[in-house]
């Protein structure tokens, strides 16, 4: 089995729905913090000072 093979056969379709579906579950949770954990000068994320 080659390595593109091996790759390959672990993107099956079942993973990268439940990947993408991790993705928006997170990015919707990011969306519910408040201004100062993700935000301008957020701890946790820091979006940089406003434009």
């Amino acid at each position: 089995m080659t390595l593109l093979q091996h790759i390959a056969s672990e993107f099956t379709f079942f993973n990268v729905c439940m990947s993408l579906i991790a993705v928006g579950l997170i990015e919707r949770g990011l969306y519910m913090l408040p201004e100062s954990v993700v935000g301008e000068g957020g701890w946790l994320l820091d979006t940089g000072p406003a434009v």
